[in-house]
């Protein structure tokens, strides 16, 4: 799971990558999908963007929703 941390990583692509690299069977990710004040957010990621980061890093299928601003996605990254 990815909760609320990718925002922060200076290289969010290969921490992703990371993520579905090691991950057994899903990766779950949330990350705000509105500016806000937090000046330590030095990314701002929208739907195509993960949906991007996600195919790069070779999940199999992702799932998009929002809930209170923030985008929750949820990969499948094959059968390990």
């Amino acid at each position: 799971m990815v909760a609320e941390m990718l925002e922060h990583i200076p290289n969010a692509t290969q921490a992703l990558a990371e993520a579905v690299r090691v991950a057994a069977r899903f990766v779950v990710l949330s990350v705000p999908s509105k500016p806000d004040t937090n000046p330590e957010h030095i990314h701002l990621f929208d739907e195509a963007r993960i949906r991007d980061m996600f195919d790069a890093a070779g999940a199999a299928s992702v799932n998009v929703s929002y809930v209170l601003n923030h985008l929750i996605a949820v990969a499948r990254v094959g059968d390990r």
